[in-house]
Protein backbone atom coordinates (compact mmCIF):
# COMPACT_ATOMS: atom_id res chain seq x y z
CA UNK A 1 0.00 0.00 0.00
CA UNK A 2 1.19 3.54 -0.63
CA UNK A 3 0.19 5.42 2.43
CA UNK A 4 -3.46 4.43 2.21
CA UNK A 5 -4.02 2.84 5.58
CA UNK A 6 -4.71 5.01 8.58
CA UNK A 7 -5.06 3.45 12.01
CA UNK A 8 -8.49 4.49 13.21
CA UNK A 9 -10.56 3.30 16.12
CA UNK A 10 -14.01 2.47 14.82
CA UNK A 11 -17.30 2.32 16.68
CA UNK A 12 -20.01 0.05 15.33
CA UNK A 13 -23.74 0.23 15.72
CA UNK A 14 -25.59 -3.06 15.60
CA UNK A 15 -29.20 -4.12 15.44
CA UNK A 16 -29.94 -7.83 15.22
CA UNK A 17 -32.95 -10.12 15.10
CA UNK A 18 -32.01 -13.73 15.82
CA UNK A 19 -33.53 -16.80 14.25
CA UNK A 20 -33.16 -20.52 15.06
CA UNK A 21 -31.71 -21.28 11.62
CA UNK A 22 -31.45 -24.94 10.84
CA UNK A 23 -28.99 -26.37 8.42
CA UNK A 24 -26.47 -29.15 7.86
CA UNK A 25 -23.48 -29.39 10.14
CA UNK A 26 -20.00 -28.42 9.04
CA UNK A 27 -18.42 -30.79 6.57
CA UNK A 28 -14.75 -31.72 5.99
CA UNK A 29 -12.07 -31.19 3.22
CA UNK A 30 -12.27 -29.12 0.09
CA UNK A 31 -10.53 -31.80 -1.97
CA UNK A 32 -11.08 -30.00 -5.30
CA UNK A 33 -8.56 -30.15 -8.10
CA UNK A 34 -7.82 -26.78 -9.69
CA UNK A 35 -7.53 -26.19 -13.41
CA UNK A 36 -4.06 -26.73 -14.92
CA UNK A 37 -3.36 -23.04 -14.50
CA UNK A 38 -3.29 -23.09 -10.71
CA UNK A 39 -2.20 -19.48 -10.37
CA UNK A 40 -4.32 -16.90 -12.15
CA UNK A 41 -2.68 -15.37 -15.21
CA UNK A 42 -4.54 -12.19 -14.47
CA UNK A 43 -2.98 -12.08 -11.00
CA UNK A 44 0.50 -12.44 -12.46
CA UNK A 45 -0.20 -9.77 -15.05
CA UNK A 46 -1.19 -7.26 -12.44
CA UNK A 47 1.73 -7.64 -10.04
CA UNK A 48 3.35 -4.48 -11.35
CA UNK A 49 0.27 -2.36 -10.80
CA UNK A 50 0.66 0.25 -8.11
CA UNK A 51 -1.79 -0.58 -5.33
CA UNK A 52 -3.77 2.62 -5.55
CA UNK A 53 -7.10 3.34 -7.16
CA UNK A 54 -7.31 7.02 -7.77
CA UNK A 55 -10.37 9.15 -7.92
CA UNK A 56 -9.32 12.58 -6.74
CA UNK A 57 -12.12 14.88 -5.66
CA UNK A 58 -9.92 17.87 -4.88
CA UNK A 59 -6.86 19.08 -6.72
CA UNK A 60 -5.16 19.69 -3.39
CA UNK A 61 -5.45 16.04 -2.43
CA UNK A 62 -4.22 15.08 -5.89
CA UNK A 63 -0.85 16.70 -5.17
CA UNK A 64 -0.27 14.44 -2.18
CA UNK A 65 -1.26 11.34 -4.14
CA UNK A 66 1.00 12.22 -7.07
CA UNK A 67 3.94 12.52 -4.70
CA UNK A 68 3.25 9.14 -3.14
CA UNK A 69 2.99 7.29 -6.47
CA UNK A 70 6.41 6.29 -7.79
CA UNK A 71 5.99 4.24 -10.95
CA UNK A 72 3.86 1.81 -12.91
CA UNK A 73 0.19 2.12 -13.73
CA UNK A 74 -2.72 3.26 -11.65
CA UNK A 75 -6.20 1.84 -11.99
CA UNK A 76 -8.45 4.87 -12.17
CA UNK A 77 -12.18 5.19 -11.79
CA UNK A 78 -14.22 8.22 -12.76
CA UNK A 79 -17.55 7.91 -11.01
CA UNK A 80 -16.81 4.19 -10.61
CA UNK A 81 -15.83 3.69 -14.26
CA UNK A 82 -12.67 1.64 -14.72
CA UNK A 83 -9.60 2.33 -16.83
CA UNK A 84 -5.83 2.05 -16.59
CA UNK A 85 -3.63 5.12 -16.90
CA UNK A 86 0.08 5.55 -16.36
CA UNK A 87 1.26 7.34 -13.26
CA UNK A 88 2.67 10.06 -15.50
CA UNK A 89 -0.86 10.88 -16.68
CA UNK A 90 -2.27 11.47 -13.23
CA UNK A 91 -2.28 15.17 -14.03
CA UNK A 92 -5.53 14.50 -15.88
CA UNK A 93 -7.16 13.63 -12.55
CA UNK A 94 -8.07 17.21 -11.73
CA UNK A 95 -10.88 18.74 -9.75
CA UNK A 96 -13.18 18.82 -12.75
CA UNK A 97 -12.87 15.05 -13.14
CA UNK A 98 -14.04 14.63 -9.53
CA UNK A 99 -11.57 11.88 -8.72
CA UNK A 100 -11.28 10.21 -5.34
CA UNK A 101 -8.68 7.69 -4.18
CA UNK A 102 -9.48 4.14 -3.16
CA UNK A 103 -7.25 1.36 -1.86
CA UNK A 104 -6.68 -1.53 -4.19
CA UNK A 105 -5.36 -5.03 -3.51
CA UNK A 106 -1.76 -5.74 -4.47
CA UNK A 107 -1.97 -9.15 -6.24
CA UNK A 108 1.69 -9.91 -5.49
CA UNK A 109 0.88 -9.77 -1.78
CA UNK A 110 -2.35 -11.80 -2.06
CA UNK A 111 -2.58 -15.45 -1.00
CA UNK A 112 -2.21 -18.08 -3.76
CA UNK A 113 -5.34 -18.43 -5.86
CA UNK A 114 -6.50 -21.22 -8.13
CA UNK A 115 -8.25 -20.24 -11.33
CA UNK A 116 -11.52 -21.89 -12.33
CA UNK A 117 -13.84 -21.48 -15.30
CA UNK A 118 -17.54 -22.27 -15.18
CA UNK A 119 -20.49 -21.66 -17.50
CA UNK A 120 -23.71 -19.70 -16.89
CA UNK A 121 -27.13 -20.53 -18.33
CA UNK A 122 -26.37 -18.54 -21.47
CA UNK A 123 -23.32 -20.67 -22.17
CA UNK A 124 -20.87 -17.88 -21.35
CA UNK A 125 -17.61 -18.85 -19.68
CA UNK A 126 -17.04 -17.05 -16.39
CA UNK A 127 -13.65 -16.79 -14.69
CA UNK A 128 -13.06 -17.00 -10.95
CA UNK A 129 -10.38 -17.40 -8.30
CA UNK A 130 -10.49 -19.80 -5.38
CA UNK A 131 -8.46 -18.99 -2.29
CA UNK A 132 -8.34 -22.14 -0.18
CA UNK A 133 -8.61 -21.53 3.54
CA UNK A 134 -7.02 -24.91 4.24
CA UNK A 135 -7.83 -26.91 7.37
CA UNK A 136 -9.60 -29.49 5.21
CA UNK A 137 -12.80 -27.52 4.75
CA UNK A 138 -15.26 -28.21 1.93
CA UNK A 139 -17.19 -25.04 2.71
CA UNK A 140 -16.80 -21.99 0.51
CA UNK A 141 -17.93 -18.37 0.60
CA UNK A 142 -18.64 -16.75 -2.79
CA UNK A 143 -17.71 -13.08 -3.17
CA UNK A 144 -19.30 -10.72 -5.72
CA UNK A 145 -17.64 -7.56 -7.03
CA UNK A 146 -19.26 -4.20 -7.65
CA UNK A 147 -20.15 -2.10 -10.68
CA UNK A 148 -17.49 -2.04 -13.43
CA UNK A 149 -15.12 -3.89 -11.13
CA UNK A 150 -13.82 -7.46 -11.19
CA UNK A 151 -12.59 -10.34 -9.05
CA UNK A 152 -9.37 -8.31 -8.64
CA UNK A 153 -11.22 -5.41 -7.04
CA UNK A 154 -9.65 -4.15 -3.84
CA UNK A 155 -12.54 -4.78 -1.44
CA UNK A 156 -13.32 -8.38 -2.45
CA UNK A 157 -9.62 -9.24 -2.80
CA UNK A 158 -8.81 -7.93 0.67
CA UNK A 159 -11.81 -9.75 2.14
CA UNK A 160 -10.76 -12.97 0.43
CA UNK A 161 -7.27 -12.68 1.92
CA UNK A 162 -8.72 -12.00 5.36
CA UNK A 163 -11.01 -15.01 5.15
CA UNK A 164 -8.10 -17.24 4.14
CA UNK A 165 -6.13 -16.12 7.19
CA UNK A 166 -9.07 -17.30 9.31
CA UNK A 167 -9.23 -20.65 7.50
CA UNK A 168 -12.27 -19.81 5.34
CA UNK A 169 -12.17 -20.67 1.62
CA UNK A 170 -13.57 -18.10 -0.79
CA UNK A 171 -14.32 -17.90 -4.48
CA UNK A 172 -14.59 -14.58 -6.26
CA UNK A 173 -15.50 -14.34 -9.93
CA UNK A 174 -16.12 -11.91 -12.77
CA UNK A 175 -19.74 -11.35 -13.73
CA UNK A 176 -20.47 -11.84 -17.43
CA UNK A 177 -19.23 -8.86 -19.41
CA UNK A 178 -16.77 -7.92 -16.67
CA UNK A 179 -13.11 -8.73 -16.11
CA UNK A 180 -12.04 -11.93 -17.85
CA UNK A 181 -15.51 -13.42 -18.22
CA UNK A 182 -17.23 -13.70 -21.57
CA UNK A 183 -20.16 -11.53 -22.58
CA UNK A 184 -20.86 -7.86 -23.23
CA UNK A 185 -21.04 -5.44 -20.34
CA UNK A 186 -24.50 -4.04 -19.70
CA UNK A 187 -25.59 -1.27 -17.35
CA UNK A 188 -28.25 -2.57 -14.96
CA UNK A 189 -28.25 -6.31 -15.62
CA UNK A 190 -29.16 -7.07 -12.00
CA UNK A 191 -31.03 -10.32 -12.49
CA UNK A 192 -28.51 -11.62 -15.03
CA UNK A 193 -25.81 -11.20 -12.41
CA UNK A 194 -28.01 -13.13 -10.00
CA UNK A 195 -28.02 -15.97 -12.53
CA UNK A 196 -24.23 -15.71 -12.84
CA UNK A 197 -24.04 -16.13 -9.07
CA UNK A 198 -26.44 -19.05 -9.30
CA UNK A 199 -24.10 -20.69 -11.81
CA UNK A 200 -21.20 -20.22 -9.38
CA UNK A 201 -23.18 -21.79 -6.53
CA UNK A 202 -24.16 -24.76 -8.69
CA UNK A 203 -20.57 -25.13 -9.91
CA UNK A 204 -19.20 -25.58 -6.39
CA UNK A 205 -22.12 -27.70 -5.28
CA UNK A 206 -21.46 -30.05 -8.20
CA UNK A 207 -17.89 -30.44 -6.95
CA UNK A 208 -19.06 -31.58 -3.53
CA UNK A 209 -18.56 -28.29 -1.71
CA UNK A 210 -21.14 -26.47 0.34
CA UNK A 211 -21.67 -22.77 -0.27
CA UNK A 212 -22.14 -21.38 3.23
CA UNK A 213 -22.25 -17.71 2.32
CA UNK A 214 -22.65 -15.29 -0.56
CA UNK A 215 -21.22 -11.82 0.01
CA UNK A 216 -21.13 -8.82 -2.29
CA UNK A 217 -19.73 -5.30 -2.29
CA UNK A 218 -21.64 -2.31 -3.70
CA UNK A 219 -23.66 -3.59 -6.68
CA UNK A 220 -22.52 -7.05 -5.64
CA UNK A 221 -24.46 -6.42 -2.42
CA UNK A 222 -27.61 -5.98 -4.48
CA UNK A 223 -26.82 -9.23 -6.26
CA UNK A 224 -26.62 -11.33 -3.10
CA UNK A 225 -29.82 -9.81 -1.66
CA UNK A 226 -31.68 -10.49 -4.92
CA UNK A 227 -30.22 -14.00 -4.97
CA UNK A 228 -31.54 -14.69 -1.47
CA UNK A 229 -35.00 -13.54 -2.53
CA UNK A 230 -35.12 -16.06 -5.40
CA UNK A 231 -32.95 -18.96 -4.26
CA UNK A 232 -33.15 -20.17 -0.70
CA UNK A 233 -30.18 -22.52 -0.57
CA UNK A 234 -27.50 -20.35 1.07
CA UNK A 235 -27.92 -19.77 4.83
CA UNK A 236 -25.75 -16.65 5.12
CA UNK A 237 -25.90 -13.48 3.00
CA UNK A 238 -23.60 -10.46 3.46
CA UNK A 239 -24.47 -7.15 1.82
CA UNK A 240 -21.49 -4.77 1.92
CA UNK A 241 -22.49 -1.21 1.04
CA UNK A 242 -25.24 -2.17 -1.39
CA UNK A 243 -27.71 0.39 -2.74
CA UNK A 244 -31.35 0.08 -1.74
CA UNK A 245 -32.76 3.08 -3.64
CA UNK A 246 -31.83 2.18 -7.21
CA UNK A 247 -33.55 5.28 -8.56
CA UNK A 248 -30.74 7.30 -6.99
CA UNK A 249 -27.12 7.65 -8.12
CA UNK A 250 -28.08 7.69 -11.80
CA UNK A 251 -27.62 11.33 -12.73
CA UNK A 252 -24.10 11.37 -11.26
CA UNK A 253 -23.07 8.60 -13.63
CA UNK A 254 -24.94 10.01 -16.64
CA UNK A 255 -23.52 13.51 -16.38
CA UNK A 256 -26.65 15.11 -14.97
CA UNK A 257 -29.93 15.96 -16.64
CA UNK A 258 -28.18 16.62 -19.95
CA UNK A 259 -27.08 13.00 -20.16
CA UNK A 260 -30.53 11.78 -19.24
CA UNK A 261 -32.10 13.94 -21.96
CA UNK A 262 -29.61 12.62 -24.50
CA UNK A 263 -30.49 9.06 -23.57
CA UNK A 264 -34.18 9.88 -23.97
CA UNK A 265 -33.68 11.59 -27.34
CA UNK A 266 -31.13 9.26 -28.93
CA UNK A 267 -31.89 5.99 -27.15
CA UNK A 268 -28.27 5.43 -26.18
CA UNK A 269 -25.76 7.28 -24.01
CA UNK A 270 -21.98 6.94 -24.23
CA UNK A 271 -20.28 6.90 -20.83
CA UNK A 272 -16.75 8.22 -21.24
CA UNK A 273 -13.63 8.15 -19.12
CA UNK A 274 -11.55 11.17 -18.13
CA UNK A 275 -9.75 11.08 -21.50
CA UNK A 276 -12.99 11.13 -23.47
CA UNK A 277 -12.86 7.47 -24.47
CA UNK A 278 -16.14 5.56 -24.48
CA UNK A 279 -16.06 2.90 -21.78
CA UNK A 280 -19.57 1.55 -22.19
CA UNK A 281 -23.01 2.52 -23.43
CA UNK A 282 -26.35 2.76 -21.69
CA UNK A 283 -29.61 2.11 -23.49
CA UNK A 284 -33.16 2.87 -22.43
CA UNK A 285 -33.63 -0.84 -21.77
CA UNK A 286 -30.59 -0.81 -19.48
CA UNK A 287 -32.00 2.08 -17.47
CA UNK A 288 -35.39 0.39 -17.33
CA UNK A 289 -33.70 -2.75 -15.99
CA UNK A 290 -32.30 -0.78 -13.08
CA UNK A 291 -35.46 1.18 -12.32
CA UNK A 292 -37.66 -1.92 -12.36
CA UNK A 293 -35.39 -3.93 -10.05
CA UNK A 294 -37.39 -3.82 -6.83
CA UNK A 295 -35.16 -4.09 -3.78
CA UNK A 296 -38.12 -3.54 -1.44
CA UNK A 297 -39.91 -6.63 -2.77
CA UNK A 298 -36.67 -8.62 -2.78
CA UNK A 299 -36.04 -7.90 0.90
CA UNK A 300 -39.53 -9.02 1.86
CA UNK A 301 -39.13 -12.25 -0.14
CA UNK A 302 -36.09 -13.45 1.82
CA UNK A 303 -37.12 -16.28 4.17
CA UNK A 304 -36.58 -16.00 7.91
CA UNK A 305 -34.17 -18.93 7.88
CA UNK A 306 -31.74 -16.90 5.78
CA UNK A 307 -29.53 -14.70 7.94
CA UNK A 308 -28.52 -11.41 6.32
CA UNK A 309 -25.78 -9.02 7.42
CA UNK A 310 -25.59 -5.49 6.03
CA UNK A 311 -22.34 -3.59 6.58
CA UNK A 312 -22.08 0.07 5.61
CA UNK A 313 -19.63 2.88 6.23
CA UNK A 314 -20.97 6.04 7.86
CA UNK A 315 -18.81 8.13 5.51
CA UNK A 316 -19.74 6.32 2.32
CA UNK A 317 -19.39 8.90 -0.45
CA UNK A 318 -21.09 6.76 -3.12
CA UNK A 319 -24.12 5.23 -1.39
CA UNK A 320 -25.50 6.90 1.76
CA UNK A 321 -25.70 4.88 4.96
CA UNK A 322 -29.46 5.45 5.00
CA UNK A 323 -29.74 2.70 2.39
CA UNK A 324 -28.41 0.25 4.98
CA UNK A 325 -31.29 1.14 7.31
CA UNK A 326 -33.75 0.47 4.50
CA UNK A 327 -32.44 -3.09 4.15
CA UNK A 328 -32.57 -3.55 7.92
CA UNK A 329 -36.20 -2.46 8.14
CA UNK A 330 -37.40 -5.00 5.58
CA UNK A 331 -35.32 -8.19 5.75
CA UNK A 332 -36.81 -10.64 8.30
CA UNK A 333 -33.62 -11.92 9.95
CA UNK A 334 -31.11 -9.14 9.67
CA UNK A 335 -28.07 -7.70 11.42
CA UNK A 336 -26.91 -4.15 10.69
CA UNK A 337 -23.36 -2.96 11.31
CA UNK A 338 -22.34 0.64 10.62
CA UNK A 339 -18.60 1.21 10.51
CA UNK A 340 -17.85 4.71 11.72
CA UNK A 341 -15.89 6.90 9.27
CA UNK A 342 -15.54 4.13 6.67
CA UNK A 343 -15.96 5.16 3.03
CA UNK A 344 -17.39 3.07 0.19
CA UNK A 345 -14.17 1.08 -0.25
CA UNK A 346 -13.36 0.81 3.50
CA UNK A 347 -9.99 2.52 3.22
CA UNK A 348 -8.26 2.05 6.56
CA UNK A 349 -11.15 -0.13 7.77
CA UNK A 350 -10.51 -3.43 5.97
CA UNK A 351 -9.64 -5.20 9.22
CA UNK A 352 -12.97 -4.17 10.76
CA UNK A 353 -14.85 -5.28 7.67
CA UNK A 354 -13.16 -8.67 7.87
CA UNK A 355 -13.89 -8.93 11.62
CA UNK A 356 -17.62 -8.33 11.19
CA UNK A 357 -17.85 -10.77 8.28
CA UNK A 358 -16.05 -13.51 10.22
CA UNK A 359 -18.16 -12.95 13.33
CA UNK A 360 -21.34 -13.29 11.30
CA UNK A 361 -20.10 -16.48 9.64
CA UNK A 362 -19.25 -17.94 13.04
CA UNK A 363 -22.65 -16.97 14.47
CA UNK A 364 -24.42 -18.59 11.53
CA UNK A 365 -22.35 -21.76 11.81
CA UNK A 366 -23.07 -22.01 15.56
CA UNK A 367 -26.81 -21.63 14.97
CA UNK A 368 -26.74 -24.27 12.28
CA UNK A 369 -24.90 -26.74 14.49
CA UNK A 370 -27.29 -26.05 17.33
CA UNK A 371 -30.28 -26.56 15.07
CA UNK A 372 -28.85 -29.81 13.70
CA UNK A 373 -28.32 -31.17 17.22
CA UNK A 374 -31.85 -30.26 18.28
CA UNK A 375 -33.33 -32.01 15.27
Amino acid sequence: MVGLVTATMTMTYCAFLTCPTRGPSRSPALGISPSPSSVSASSRAHTSVVSALCLQKLSSSLVGWKQSLKSGSVLCLRDSQVGFVSASRLGACDQKSRFRCHAMADPSASPPAQEFTFVNKKGLKLKGLLVDGGAGSKEVCILCHGFRSSKLGGTVSALSAGLAEAGVSSFRFDFSGNGESEGKFAYGNYWQEVEDLRAAVEFWTSKGSRVVCVAGHSKGGNCVVLYASKYHDVPCVINISGRFALEKGILERFGGQEGLRKLEDEGVLDIKDASGNVEYQVTKADLRDRLTTNMHAACLAIPELTRVLTIHGTSDEVIPADDAYQFAQRIPTHKLVLVKDADHCYRGHQSELRKHVLEFLQETSALQESGAQQS
